[in-house]
């Protein structure tokens, strides 16, 4: 599913995964370099995040939400947490059914907005 995703062709989209919490230094460095570069500002972003706690890294979600808002991206209203990861992922593939039904829910949504986004940008006078 995230594969499809990736192959998506539409300029004002990116898709991001990050492995976790503990590259978050990473993460926000490459993230500073976007904003400095503009290449963030108004862009779609969806939020997914899995951990094998119970609040499926609503913290991590959070956190990366107010960030990419200050940065101007535009953060989608709905999000997604996958807690107690290790039961619902499977060598990397999402196989807890309710949890790929919100995945492709989240990643529809994604496509639409940077559609929206595409089709804006298009419009503006060159």
């Amino acid at each position: 599913m995230l594969r499809s995703a990736a192959e998506l062709t539409l300029p004002p989209s990116e898709l991001t995964v990050d492995p976790g919490l503990d590259r978050l230094p990473v993460l926000k460095n490459a993230l500073e370099w976007l904003v400095g570069g503009g290449r963030i500002a108004a862009k779609p972003v969806a939020l997914a995040s899995a951990s094998p706690a119970l609040t499926g890294g609503d913290r991590a979600r959070a956190w990366l939400s107010e960030t990419l808002t200050v940065m101007g991206a535009q953060v989608l209203p709905r999000d997604l947490g996958i807690p107690q990861a290790a039961r619902k992922i499977n060598d990397g593939r999402v196989t807890d059914e309710p949890a790929r039904q919100a995945l492709a829910a989240l990643l529809d949504d994604l496509v639409r907005a940077a559609a929206e986004a595409h089709e804006a940008t298009d419009s503006l006078p060159s």
